[in-house]
């Protein structure tokens, strides 16, 4: 899923488990209820969609911090 513009999509409850999202696209998204489980390379802005009880992996997860003014130290 390389590339793909989910830009504005309802994606409630769609599964991307083990999903390669390299440059995909999130904005304005409904996002809820979708599995992300073992998915890499997104960058999902929590601020610009709907997120509610979706599912991530840890340490991809984390990436959902990008876009906040914060640091993370390991």
């Amino acid at each position: 899923m390389r590339g793909v513009d989910f830009s504005d999509s309802d994606l409630y409850a769609s599964l991307f488990r083990s999903s390669d999202l390299q440059g995909a696209r999130f904005s304005s998204s409904i996002l809820s209820k979708c599995d992300f489980t073992d998915a890499k390379n997104y960058e999902i802005h929590l601020n610009h969609n709907r997120v509610t009880d979706a599912v991530f992996s840890f340490p991809e997860a984390i990436n959902l911090l990008n876009g906040f003014d914060i640091r993370v130290k390991y």
